[in-house]
């Protein structure tokens, strides 16, 4: 008598969508780190004019979004690549509106977060659409 297991196959992601993952899941911990920093510092933080409550808000709210868009990734849901262009852009460009005007710091590697920030945005997008990536997000159900 033979015995007959069902065999399951699992729809596995390939490297461009693993790389993007990585991406949105490093973002999403520093956060994390960013919003558990404010509640632990907030004297701290307050003391040397800092806006404890905003550094908490965004870093939550950076946070659940990253949560959501990993999990969109890595099911492989059909809204993932719009939605990762969206918040890819979204999160650049609140970045620099952060860095310039809202939390103003006298750093002068304005021209190295100008290449970075580029390049990241560029790689991120380009494993989202990457051929592979975009048939992996079309025949998941």
């Amino acid at each position: 008598m033979e015995n007959n297991q069902e065999e399951e196959y699992y729809n596995t992601q390939p490297l461009p969508v693993t790389i993007a993952s990585v991406f949105v899941l490093c973002i999403t911990v520093w956060s994390g780190i960013r919003a558990w920093t404010a509640i632990t510092d907030w004297e701290l933080l307050s003391r040397f004019r800092a806006t404890p409550n905003y550094t908490f808000a965004t870093g939550i709210l950076w946070l659940i979004v990253g949560i959501a868009l990993t999990v969109a990734l890595l099911k492989g849901s059909r809204i993932a690549p719009t939605c990762g262009l969206i918040l890819s852009v979204s999160y650049v460009l609140w970045y620099w509106i952060d860095r310039l005007v809202i939390q103003t710091s006298p750093t002068t590697n304005i021209t190295f977060s100008i290449v970075v920030s580029i390049i990241g945005l560029v790689i991120f997008n380009a494993n989202l659409f990457w051929p592979s990536s975009r048939a992996f997000f079309e025949e998941t159900p």
